[in-house]
């Protein structure tokens, strides 16, 4: 039996889908993850030096082609007279070719998780390997890392040491999918443009025509790329001291995938996503949330800018920070953590709107953040009828933009205090049997997000 796990890109096939309704660690120290609330999802990339598409999909043909024979002159002509708008779609061959630019001048991981610690992030998950195959350490397998093009430098370590430094649990994303290695042995045109229409040419790295290696050499590709894959996977297991969350993404070729069991060996307490072996201690809602509330341990990971692009983008507009609490707050009111994105430049600098985000968050965090990290859901016989979270004998109720009814808490003792974390002013509230009800009086900013603290009694 297999089971659709919800995606951005694609669906990702799972074989144990009965561990959904358990997913989890009994490790010690993977405990943290399970309230952590809130991560930072790091896409940097070399798409992020053109800064006109997303990272690795932006290589993908959605149909264009060139017919045998054309020369990279005659393309090139071409693609000056193109339209250039927020679908654009870059020759792989040239996408590939802007490793040489990529050059973190100004990268320092100590600026990125101070900003992230004073915004309340907990943990963060650095892109060490995308689909286009560049990585960000030296890797002693392959030719296309920081050690063929940034001199050896060790961007992974740098962003390690910085998380450790700032208290931040360190995440790596990693993929098993390498379009750079395999560009001989694939086609460049998108598969679903290609499932929808057959009759469109297979494509090599420049959009030119072409035809697939014969099975017995795609077959033995497949082998050398398995080998290579968990050479690089073992270089990150091994290199960088503890790693608290592995986040894979897409499943590996069928026998070549890096042994989960290995991995817990290498790396115990480690907390591992479901999406390379189809099963691990966590399960993720990828943009799109989820439609009811997860079984288990869960998290949803979404984009922070407004256009659908996880890497850096020229001109890149964010989303008001109002937004990236209320779906803070809707995800922890379920019990999962939030992954929030950021895309950073190929210098190595954060967008001036995510700096923008950050510290407008921060401002929030500095008074709410025990509303929201290390908190959980309410116990089961108690209700709310706004979201709500639970830490202690204290109760979190959260005022969402535009809210001015009455908020109800149900199966409660009489608290002994109900007040507004923001102005720490006591609230209006009435108490009959087991419930609360609180007046709220909203004349001044309603597009804030504000928190009342309910105290309860031991």
């Amino acid at each position: 039996m297999e089971l659709d796990v919800e995606g951005q890109h694609n669906s990702l096939k799972l074989i144990h889908p009965e561990i959904l309704d358990d997913l989890g660690s009994d490790h010690p120290d993977a405990q943290w993850f399970k309230n952590a609330g809130l991560g930072l999802f790091l896409h940097w990339c070399i798409s992020s030096v053109d800064g006109r598409m997303d990272v690795s999909w932006g290589m993908l043909s959605r149909g264009k082609y060139y017919p045998k024979g054309a020369s990279i002159e005659e393309i090139e002509k071409l693609e000056e007279q193109e339209v250039i708008d927020d679908n654009f779609k870059m020759r792989p061959a040239k996408y590939f070719s802007l490793a040489k630019d990529f050059n973190a001048k100004n990268y320092d991981a100590d600026k990125w998780m101070e900003m992230a610690k004073k915004a309340g992030f907990q943990y963060a998950v650095l892109t060490t390997m995308h689909c286009d195959g560049f990585k960000l350490w030296p890797s002693g397998y392959g030719d296309f890392s920081t050690k063929d093009y940034l001199n050896g430098r060790d961007l992974v370590r740098e962003f390690t040491d910085a998380c450790r430094k700032y208290g931040i649990k360190v995440g790596f994303y990693f993929t098993p999918t390498d379009w750079h290695f395999n560009k001989d042995y694939m086609s460049f045109m998108h598969y679903k443009v290609k499932e929808k229409n057959p009759e469109l040419p297979f494509v090599d790295e420049n959009f030119i025509e072409k035809q697939m290696p014969s099975e017995s050499e795609m077959e033995k590709q497949k082998k050398i790329h398995g080998i290579q894959h968990r050479n690089q996977l073992h270089e990150l297991l091994t290199n960088y001291g503890k790693i608290d969350i592995l986040w894979f993404d897409g499943g590996a070729m069928k026998g070549e995938a890096y042994p989960l069991e290995e991995i817990y060996k290498l790396q115990p307490g480690v907390v591992v996503t479901i999406r390379m072996h189809g099963y691990g201690d966590f399960r993720n809602c990828e943009v799109k949330f989820a439609e009811q509330k997860p079984k288990g341990w869960w998290e949803y990971c979404t984009i922070w800018s407004k256009r659908q692009a996880w890497a850096y983008t020229n001109n890149t507009v964010y989303r008001p920070t109002v937004d990236i609490l209320s779906e803070l707050i809707k995800t922890k009111n379920w019990g999962g953590n939030y992954l929030l994105n950021i895309g950073p430049k190929a210098d190595g600098e954060f967008p001036e709107a995510a700096i923008k985000g950050l510290n407008e968050l921060s401002e929030w965090m500095a008074v709410n953040k025990e509303s929201v990290i290390g908190s959980y859901p309410l116990p089961k016989d108690e209700t709310s009828n706004v979201y709500a979270t639970a830490k202690d004998n204290n109760r979190y109720l959260f005022i969402m933009p535009e809210m001015q009814n009455p908020i109800e808490l149900k199966g409660i003792k009489k608290p002994k205090r109900v007040y507004l974390m923001s102005s720490g002013k006591d609230m209006d509230y009435s108490f009959k049997e087991d419930s609360i009800n609180i007046r709220i009086n909203r004349t001044s900013d309603l597009s804030k997000v504000e928190v009342i603290k309910v105290e309860l009694s031991k």
